[in-house]
């Protein structure tokens, strides 16, 4: 993660955005087992319907929604791109609001999942001084290098 402002995120607003692509169901205990992991085959899914566009440059959002409580509990993953897409299946509105963001750079998937045991243990440390909404969470991935993950925040 890159070091910014209180060491490794940034507090910013971002706006609504469409993302269109192919979406699963899971939560985080079922992506430790093969046997029941969404994750995975959702990405090689995704990979081989839309090899085109990831080529071509376009930024990668992969939006994690309809949590059913917190990140112990199902959600929703979809994958997709911020514009029309051709055979996209589902679509979802990242929803406007204050987010926090954490900089990822290095070998993927690796560092997204570093990255996402930085953010639960961040959001679980008693000095947190905020509260995650569980509305939309994002990743962006700029480049096979560089991720962005957004974490939806309660206004203060």
């Amino acid at each position: 993660i890159i070091a910014a402002d209180e060491g490794c995120y940034i507090d910013i607003y971002f706006e609504e955005k469409q993302i269109n692509g192919i979406s699963a169901r899971t939560k985080n205990a079922n992506e430790q087992d093969a046997n029941t992991a969404r994750i995975a085959p959702l990405w090689a899914q995704f990979y081989a319907s839309f090899a085109e566009k990831v080529t071509e440059g376009i930024p990668v959002y992969a939006v994690y929604h309809a949590y059913e409580y917190d990140f112990n509990g199902e959600y929703t993953l979809t994958l997709g791109f911020a514009n029309d897409v051709k055979d996209a299946k589902t679509g979802i509105s990242i929803q406007a609001g204050r987010y926090l963001r954490f900089r990822l750079e290095g070998e993927m998937p690796a560092e997204v999942i570093n990255g996402w045991i930085t953010v639960w243990s961040y959001f679980s440390s008693p000095d947190c001084s905020y509260v995650r909404r569980y509305f939309t969470d994002f990743e962006i991935y700029h480049s096979a290098q560089q991720v962005d993950i957004y974490i939806a925040i309660q206004d203060t």
